[in-house]
């Protein structure tokens, strides 16, 4: 401790005063919500988060999503690769082909697997 914080410990110390009370701070701890309003909390989160998952599957949002993705990466290939065509790197060129490839089988057996099983 410094001596800053000894001082104003025997300042606290000194003009400490008590308060009447009169069952105030009762009263606020029988207004704070119970463990009944801390179930009905995790059932109302419980249930949004089933909604949420409902309406993405009723919305294709699978689809949405892997159709988003693959659109990011395969931009993201197509730019790099224009890139490397203009310092005519051909060995990254080509890789940047064998990625957009690769890409598009992985989805390809993606979208059989979820016709399948999904």
């Amino acid at each position: 401790m410094n001596e800053q914080d000894k001082l104003t410990e025997k300042f606290f110390r000194e003009y400490r005063q008590e308060i009447p009370d009169d069952g105030f701070s009762r009263r606020v701890m029988n207004r704070l919500p119970g463990e009944r309003t801390r179930r009905l909390d995790w059932l109302w989160t419980v249930m949004c988060v089933a909604a949420c998952i409902t309406v993405f599957f009723l919305t294709d949002g699978w689809q949405q999503l892997t159709g988003n993705v693959r659109s990011m990466v395969t931009e993201t290939v197509q730019w790099v690769s224009m890139e490397v065509a203009k310092r005519d790197w051909l060995w990254l060129r080509n890789a940047a082909y064998v990625a957009i490839a690769v890409t598009c089988l992985v989805a390809m057996k993606f979208r059989e697997w979820l016709k399948a099983y999904g």
